[in-house]
């Protein structure tokens, strides 16, 4: 999975995705349940202080950053149209996410960096279009070709004013998904 974002942790990300899909007894409706990994690698010129709390010698330096979005998504999924060899398919649904920062350095002094870190669990909701292409009918196997809206609300502000906070606000993910997708034959 590729990723963009409004977020300036994640401008660009990859990642990857698992999903399971169960039949509602319509052959046209179906639940998706998936779990979902983010990463994205950045760096920007910040803030590097020995101590924050309170702020003690702090100084300017380029720094890089590290995060992580993982989290579970459940969605509705419709057929759209299915013929022989492929299928369209529409889903939206909701996700819950965790926010990790894996590392924030200073280059220079390798110091921590200013971002503040997120806390608790990060609602969002999603809507998802995918192609599934069948080659084979009989194997079961399809490559699955999609694209992702994802919009999380992160709500971890930070208290004081000397820490970078990217994750105070919501932000739009667009992620394209190229995959296996497996449906035993019938």
């Amino acid at each position: 999975m590729w990723a963009s974002s409004n977020n300036a942790e994640f401008p660009t990300a990859r990642g990857g995705e698992v999903q399971v899909r169960f039949g509602l007894g319509s052959s046209r409706w179906r639940l998706q349940l998936g779990m979902h990994r983010i990463w994205a690698h950045t760096e920007r010129e910040s803030l590097v202080c020995a101590y924050y709390e309170p702020p003690n010698r702090c100084g300017t330096e380029e720094t890089r950053d590290k995060v992580r979005l993982a989290g579970f998504r459940g969605a509705l999924v419709r057929t759209l149209l299915a013929v022989s060899h492929a299928k369209v398919e529409l889903a939206g649904g909701l996700s819950l996410n965790s926010m990790t920062i894996l590392s924030s350095t200073g280059l220079v002094t390798h110091r921590a960096g200013d971002i503040y870190p997120p806390s608790g669990a990060n609602a969002g909701v999603f809507g998802l279009l995918s192609l599934d292409v069948v080659p084979i009918p009989a194997a079961g196997l399809a490559i699955r070709l999609g694209v992702l809206a994802h919009w999380v609300d992160f709500n971890s502000c930070s208290e004081t004013y000397h820490r970078f906070d990217p994750f105070c606000t919501p932000a739009t993910f667009r992620e394209i998904h190229v995959g296996l997708a497996f449906s035993p034959p019938r």
